[in-house]
């Protein structure tokens, strides 16, 4: 018995050992390792297989989807999201949608010559009340558009067209961008809204004013007291230069008797649409100013401000 005991654990220690070289114990598997076959396997299979994208990327980060010629098929557009589209075929409009959440300066960016269109663009933009405003090319002479404007809280309708009623699948193309804007215009003074001379709002040296029309027809009165040892006047519009789309016409009357002056209509030297001009005075007078737009509209986004500055002789 003694001797059996003895072998046996002579075969036992041999037994451990072999274990251990082999790198198997009680703790650990001596199973061969296997791919999953519903994973390792079928991918390294698959590997080679994997279908490959070759579609050409969109042209912007919102193409338009058609139809979209309704209000009621108008396309959702995101703030800051670039949208595009096609005038395509003739006669085609694109609505789009964007709602402003709160009452802030927002921008309309409408581009197309710029970015090697042929399309003449305009766009029409409508809020909650249906009233609209049609915006064609920016002051600079681009048909491209560029609306800034301060706009309350609500959902705006923007429809894009061609001008000239033109249109095609290739050539006729645009961009689309809605965005929070930065103010663009700095001002002391409100308007009152004075549509009559009796009512005119005063202003003052190195005032600056700003007003609207926010209906067709609407004009703005404002009285300027002249020290009489003034020399000159200078008045300055600021507005279509900015995004606005009011295009601005001064009248100029001297006294209450409102002895007409004259008009100013746009820069002396003709680097903006917007009226500006330096006049002389004898001083110790008073100036009324009518301030109108030329093409008689009105609506939230027509906007300007009138500085004013008082030059005493040299």
């Amino acid at each position: 018995m003694h001797s059996l005991r003895g072998t046996l654990g002579v075969v036992k220690h041999k037994t451990l050992l072999l274990l251990m070289m082999t790198g198997c114990g009680p703790c650990r598997s001596c199973d061969p390792e296997l791919p999953d076959s519903d994973t390792e396997q079928d991918s390294e299979d698959r590997g080679t297989d994997t279908p490959v994208d070759t579609a050409p990327p969109p042209p912007c980060d919102l193409p338009e989807e058609e139809p979209n010629n309704g209000f009621e098929q108008a396309g959702f557009l995101p703030l800051e999201i670039q949208a595009c589209g096609d005038i395509d075929p003739l006669f085609d409009t694109d609505n789009w949608v964007f709602d402003v959440p709160v009452t802030q300066w927002m921008g309309v960016y409408l581009h197309s010559t710029s970015i090697g269109s042929l399309s003449d663009v305009a766009l029409i933009l409508i809020d909650e009340d249906d009233v609209s405003i049609e915006v064609r090319n920016r002051d600079s002479g681009e048909q491209d558009v560029e609306l800034i404007f301060p706009a309350p809280l609500g959902e705006y309708t923007a429809l894009v067209v061609d001008e000239n009623l033109q249109g095609g699948p290739d050539d006729y193309f645009y961009e689309l961008l809605v965005g929070e804007a930065k103010q663009p215009v700095e001002y002391n003074v409100v308007e009152i809204d004075a549509e009559q001379a009796v009512d005119a709002q005063i202003l003052e040296d190195d005032d600056v004013v700003f007003g609207t029309f926010f209906e067709p027809e609407d004009t703005d009165w404002y009285q300027i007291p002249i020290p009489a040892d003034t020399a000159s006047v200078e008045l300055v519009i600021e507005a279509l230069q900015h995004g606005s789309p009011a295009d601005i016409r001064l009248e100029l009357y001297e006294s209450t008797d409102l002895n007409f002056m004259g008009t100013i209509l746009s820069a002396a030297d003709g680097t903006t649409g917007d009226p500006a001009d330096e006049r002389p005075t004898a001083g110790d007078t008073v100036w009324f100013v009518k301030v109108v737009d030329r093409n008689s509209r009105g609506s939230f986004a027509h906007w300007y401000t009138l500085s004013v500055d008082l030059k005493g002789a040299e």
